[in-house]
């Protein structure tokens, strides 16, 4: 009876530490959500004051081609706006990431690895709403091992967690970090 509680003891403080260990990591969780939505919202601020301004700049050409003189005149305006047009483009395309990254779950999966660290065969499979990934991968090799991680892949996903999920659940019976 007594061998039977103490299992029974056991049990009890396994299950609350592994309760404990998930309302920590859904804090970081919250707190890195968070985080990256103020990082985002800053992004979308500073796409639009560039956007402003490259509009406000077509138009200045725009006006300067109706009082051109000369074809050599138009066509130097003409190429200048076609510039500001592609500019325009590449702004809308980066606010567009931006904003699908702020619904919440889209992001980039990345594949890792760190031979000198983990040895070969060995490979970390995470996610991250950042708009650059590589920012993530860097600050892991900064915090935890002596080497650099390698990159294999960034697979851009509407549904981060969800793509993470799967793969960390084929890759199951692989896993090496049975703690984590």
């Amino acid at each position: 009876l007594y061998l039977n509680a103490v299992d029974i003891e056991y049990e009890y403080y396994i299950q609350k530490e592994q309760a404990r260990q998930e309302q920590l990591e859904l804090k970081a969780q919250m707190k890195a959500e968070k985080e990256e939505l103020k990082r985002l919202k800053e992004e979308e601020e500073k796409i639009q004051r560039e956007k402003e301004k490259f509009r406000i700049e077509q138009e200045r050409l725009e006006a300067m081609l109706l009082e051109a003189k000369t074809e050599e005149e138009k066509k130097s305006i003409e190429v200048n706006l076609e510039s500001i047009s592609t500019q325009i483009s590449d702004i809308d395309k980066k606010h567009e990431e931006v904003v699908n990254l702020q619904n919440g779950k889209a992001g980039n999966v990345y594949i890792i690895s760190n031979i000198g660290s983990f040895g070969e065969n060995i490979f970390k499979v995470g996610m991250t709403r950042r708009l650059d990934p590589q920012e993530r991968v860097d600050e892991l090799g900064d915090a935890s091992v002596p080497f650099r991680f390698d990159v294999h892949s960034f697979i851009f996903s509407k549904n981060a967690p969800e793509l993470e999920t799967e793969l960390h659940r084929l890759l199951n019976d692989r896993r090496v970090n049975k703690v984590n």
